[in-house]
């Protein structure tokens, strides 16, 4: 204790500490009564401060979630048919990307899978209004009016496709179906006709 205070007196007389050994330095440089003068003597090897553990850098870095992180989760529920959480993670997903026709495209999906038709075209019809030049989206609407047995506004969806792209052999052949349905036959012989010649 005197030997503390004989410390303190010398660095109050503004005197450098000079202990004898390296263990009393050490015990000098942590004394909690030379706080007042800041870290004063630091011997050497010993450090000034407490050791920080070294951060792994192979630790993974956590991200936030993706607009198709949710979509692949809202497939898999709905494989399950867990509708309700499926139709919940797109939510999710169309928040994030109001403009991802796959979201979009699911979303509908899901809603005729769960026996809501009239939503699921509601789906389609508000996004193709919006993008009319989104033939994937469109295909779908076309499709899901062609399976309910709607066909004039399925065919208005292949029309659309067609004038866009009257290569398309897919497209055409849905045409022609659709017309043969709508007993329009010279419609539905010249799409035929048309397809023949593209072949």
């Amino acid at each position: 204790q005197g030997k503390f205070e004989a410390g303190l007196n010398y660095i109050r007389q503004g005197s450098e500490i000079q202990p004898n050994d390296e263990k009393e330095k050490y015990h000098l440089s942590i004394a909690p009564e030379f706080f007042e003068f800041g870290p004063y003597f630091t011997p050497r090897g010993v450090p000034s401060s407490l050791p920080v553990e070294p951060v792994e850098d192979d630790l993974p870095i956590l991200e936030a979630p993706q607009a198709e992180d949710f979509l692949e989760e809202a497939e898999l529920a709905l494989r399950k048919k867990d509708f309700e959480k499926s139709l919940r993670l797109v939510d999710e997903a169309i928040k994030m990307k109001p403009f991802l026709n796959k979201a979009v495209i699911l979303k509908a999906k899901i809603y005729y899978q769960s026996g809501f038709i009239e939503q699921s075209l509601e789906v389609l019809e508000n996004f193709v209004t919006e993008h009319p030049d989104d033939h994937e989206t469109l295909v779908v609407l076309g499709r899901v009016y062609k399976i309910v047995g709607n066909y004039e506004p399925a065919k208005e969806a292949y029309e659309k496709l067609v004038g866009q792209n009257g290569t398309n052999l897919e497209w055409l052949s849905e045409l022609a179906e659709i017309n043969y349905a709508l007993n329009d036959l010279g419609a539905a012989h010249d799409l035929y006709h048309r397809i023949y010649s593209l072949s």
